[in-house]
């Protein structure tokens, strides 16, 4: 019960939209202990069947292609956080050190400052890889046989087939999915990590510099020769597991005579690093939306509103070494703020928008603080 009680608290906090019961994570928490203590009795007696899950279709980065999310039922969110949290310290002893996504201790800037760290040594020939619909094509018979490894309770097993092989209702349809994971669903980051630790380790192997974050990972090498040599190795690993690399999308690039490559957001070319111009374009059509000139919203308020994502913002991208496009977005939402009718009616216009865009969360003057903050920006001191 403590660790259902721990994964609803996770759930919770998460939020996130309902399923296709319509059960709201307000409505589950309303009523939490009897909602906790039905699914404790349905998993001790094996009577727990999860819903299938709504389909969600979520846009992709700077393309118009969309990405197919499947959103669990909140009491089914529950249950796969609850099992991933007896399931991870079971496998993390065995991760490999090149994984960083979704992991304790471990995060995207661990990741990124050891890209760097492999840049600055000379690591500057990079495959920039892309698993053609990872998620998707996960073979239910391969991952189940990495999981026995590490797990005989039978009753674990089929919940986590029962999880595997959850249907998708689309309309009216619920489709059986014969491969994949409920991309969308806690479970999906670490069965992908346990589904990709034997390429982690065969890589490692090979010696190659390989740095990943869940289906996403890039190779660096000293010369073309074993840039081209590791995307093989992964080619030939990802075959043997019904996966292959995106034939239009995996790139072999010299860092320093291209224009790069991007990396968790952030695009890395010669001795610079900064964020992607779709990350920055991105955050300009989130913040655009945020500050519409109609209506007669309170500007402090959309301050506060502006000023909750460029901090969130900032903070993936603090790594960034160049204040150009700091710069940039600081006049251009200053600009933005500056154009709010509230703003444009007032009687001494100048006086309030000098008061308003000094709350103004700036980009530019957190990178340069940072500057001085020794080993917060660059890997050498990190």
């Amino acid at each position: 019960m403590e660790n259902l009680r721990l994964a609803a608290k996770r759930v919770i906090a998460n939020g996130g939209s309902s399923g296709i019961d319509g059960q709201t994570v307000e409505q589950f928490a309303a009523r939490l202990e009897e909602n906790l203590q039905r699914l404790q009795r349905q998993l001790r007696s094996g009577s727990y069947r999860p819903l299938p899950l709504k389909r969600v279709w979520a846009s992709k980065d700077g393309t118009s292609e969309m990405r197919p999310l499947g959103v669990p039922t909140v009491r089914d969110r529950v249950v796969q956080t609850a099992l991933m949290l007896v399931l991870g310290p079971v496998f993390e002893p065995d991760f490999a050190n090149c994984s960083y996504g979704f992991r304790p201790g471990r995060g995207c800037h661990d990741a990124l400052r050891q890209v760097i760290t492999l840049l600055e040594q000379g690591y500057v020939h990079v495959v920039d890889a892309d698993i053609t619909k990872f998620f998707d094509n996960i073979n239910h018979i391969t991952l189940l046989s990495l999981i026995k490894d590490k797990v005989q309770e039978e009753w674990i097993l089929r919940l986590i087939r029962a999880i595997l092989k959850t249907g998708v209702l689309e309309g009216s349809v619920v489709t059986d999915p014969g491969l994949g994971t409920p991309q969308g669903g806690p479970s999906s980051p670490l069965l992908a990590n346990i589904y990709l630790n034997p390429m982690d380790h065969h890589m490692e192997e090979k010696g190659c510099k390989l740095v990943r974050y869940a289906d996403d990972f890039i190779i660096l090498c000293l010369t073309r020769k074993q840039a081209e040599d590791g995307r093989k190795t992964a080619e030939e690993w990802l075959s043997t597991v019904g996966l292959s690399l995106h034939p239009d999308k995996t790139r072999t690039v010299e860092v320093n005579q291209s224009y790069g490559f991007d990396f968790l957001g952030y695009r890395f070319q010669s001795d610079l690093r900064s964020p992607r111009p779709k990350n920055i374009q991105k955050l300009k059509v989130n913040l655009w939306n945020r500050t519409r000139r109609s209506g007669n919203r309170d500007p402090e308020k959309v301050v506060g509103d502006v000023n909750q994502v460029l901090i969130g913002w900032w903070q993936h991208f603090q790594l960034t070494n160049k204040p150009q496009p700091f710069l940039e977005l600081d006049a251009w939402i200053q600009g933005r703020i500056a154009n709010l009718r509230s703003l444009r009616k007032g009687r001494n216009r100048n006086t309030n928008i000098k008061h308003i865009t000094r709350k103004l969360f700036q980009l530019s003057k957190a990178f340069k603080t940072a500057q001085y903050d020794e080993g917060f920006v660059g890997s050498k001191t990190a």
